[in-house]
């Protein structure tokens, strides 16, 4: 089901993050994909769709019915999961702190990118997990761009830059926890004017 996670409504405009469960949904995640992030995604040597997602949480941000974001999260074992591909090392980087969740996929149409869209996604799949699993340690990648810091949201960066896909974009793993991921995004969502309404999901 697209299960509804949390609304973030400022100025009278309203975003909802929902988990996107249906065919429908990942239809429209997929939509997205090859309409915005295609180019990104091969340069980073990386299909738009691949078996991962096929087992994925995927998260959806509409505004109203329209929809302008999405996030995939996925549940890291030792060895086995989307982020082992990137960096086998995986776990020395992280303390073999044992199972995490990776962010991945993170997605914002043109027109609504340096809105906050970002960060009401990461702060719903926090909220979502921590009902929803005993998993705590959150990993993501990021693109290394200047004038701007990888890490966000209260994560730190464990990796020097790292060369990725065909064209050799840099990117660093970043790590956090949820809780820490949570209070950072609710007090960055809050500076920016939105406020935050919690759904149950249960």
């Amino acid at each position: 089901m697209d299960v509804p996670i949390a609304d973030y409504t400022r100025d009278g405009v309203t975003r909802t993050v929902r988990l996107a469960g249906t065919t429908p949904s990942r239809a429209e995640v997929l939509r997205m994909r090859e309409s915005y992030y295609r180019s990104t995604l091969t340069r980073l040597g990386v299909s738009v769709w691949d078996d991962h997602d096929e087992t994925a949480v995927h998260l959806l941000c509409v505004e109203g019915t329209v929809p302008v974001g999405s996030l995939r999260v996925t549940l890291n074992r030792r060895g086995l999961g989307d982020m082992y591909e990137d960096f086998p090392q995986a776990d020395e980087l992280l303390g073999d702190s044992g199972d995490f969740l990776s962010f991945a996929r993170e997605l914002v149409v043109p027109g609504r990118r340096g809105s906050e869209v970002t960060t009401a996604m990461a702060h719903a799949a926090c909220l979502w997990w921590r009902g929803h699993s005993p998993v705590r340690r959150v990993v993501f990648t990021s693109i290394v761009r200047a004038g701007r810091s990888p890490a966000f949201f209260g994560a730190t960066a464990v990796t020097a830059p790292v060369p990725l896909g065909p064209a050799a974009t840099p990117v660093v793993m970043c790590t956090g926890w949820l809780d820490p991921v949570i209070a950072g995004t609710t007090r960055r969502l809050e500076r920016a004017g939105w406020s935050v309404t919690v759904r149950p999901t249960t």
